[in-house]
């Protein structure tokens, strides 16, 4: 099953748009399939709030070569925490690192009980796009820690996230990563 909010968004100056909560292999696919269908000329902005590195992996070929005179572009709210042959096939956008998303992560990550309790107050009771940003972001923070050492905190955001896309209240689980954290 894919994960894409919507294949429909509005075409941004001529070009595609496609935007998912979390690109996953199925969905890289995917999108090698639309690639091997576009023409030149044609534009695509794929964003994401996550990406599994699995579909980094597939898309790598794809972004290297597009084809000719198509026009990729990759959005995702940390992309300095993708694989850096990933990276190699963009060029990055100046300001494309939230610092003040980066700052509320930390803050979440690092802060005591009464700290953590106050951002999961301000968190909506429905997903957005805000709580699984920072989902991410908490994951790529681990991630640069190295997977051995933080496994535990990886499951926990593995796990807040899944309970948020079935239908949790992002409030609920993040006092629940709260305390895990």
């Amino acid at each position: 099953m894919s994960n894409y909010i919507s294949r429909s968004l509005p075409r941004v100056d001529g070009a595609m748009h496609i935007a998912y909560v979390s690109l996953g292999l199925d969905d890289a696919h995917d999108l090698q399939a639309l690639m091997g269908r576009s023409s030149s000329g044609e534009s695509l902005i794929i964003s994401c709030n996550d990406i599994s590195s699995e579909a980094e992996n597939a898309l790598l070929k794809i972004f290297e070569e597009p084809g000719r005179g198509i026009d990729i572009y990759f959005v995702h709210p940390y992309p300095t925490s993708l694989f850096p042959t990933f990276q190699s096939r963009f060029i990055p956008i100046a300001g494309t690192e939230n610092s003040v998303l980066h700052d509320l992560i930390k803050t979440f990550v690092m802060g005591d009980g009464k700290t953590k309790a106050g951002i999961v107050k301000d968190l909506g009771d429905k997903p957005s796009d805000e709580t699984l940003t920072l989902l991410a972001g908490m994951e790529h923070l681990f991630y640069k820690d190295g997977i051995d050492k933080r496994a535990r905190e990886l499951r926990a955001i593995l796990d807040c996230k899944r309970r948020i896309l079935t239908g949790m209240s992002p409030k609920v689980a993040f006092a629940h990563l709260a305390v895990v954290l």
